[in-house]
């Protein structure tokens, strides 16, 4: 599923207009981005937590040509799925959850304009 599978999914299961949900995508990608990037971290509940943490510098192996190399230290971003949503993964396709969507369906109009 790409950006626009996913925010046609979510206005189909809302009832918001799709191009609302792309800005909503775009700006929640953002404030993950600015948080992890400063090392926090975002907690998304019975999702998973980003966070932002420090890889030490190390010695690794050009594949191509067998040489060592030296990778500086760099920021990374790791993700830890919640026990809810690895749960859900590991189980089989049959037995998926589809939680019901709490809002109340609006016509697909956009209040971005």
């Amino acid at each position: 599923m790409n950006y626009t599978q996913l925010a046609e999914a979510v206005s189909e299961e809302t009832g918001i207009h799709a191009n609302d949900v792309k800005a909503i995508l775009r700006s929640a990608a953002d404030v993950i981005t600015r948080e992890t990037a400063e090392g926090g971290s975002v907690a998304i509940t019975n999702f998973g937590t980003f966070k932002g943490v420090d890889a030490a510098r190390r010695l690794a192996r050009n594949p191509q040509t067998g040489r060592k190399v030296t990778v500086p230290a760099h920021r990374v971003v790791r993700f830890k799925p919640s026990a809810r949503m690895s749960e859900l993964v590991r189980r089989e396709k049959s037995t998926y959850y589809r939680r019901p969507v709490t809002t109340a369906k609006r016509p697909k109009t956009s209040a971005l304009v």
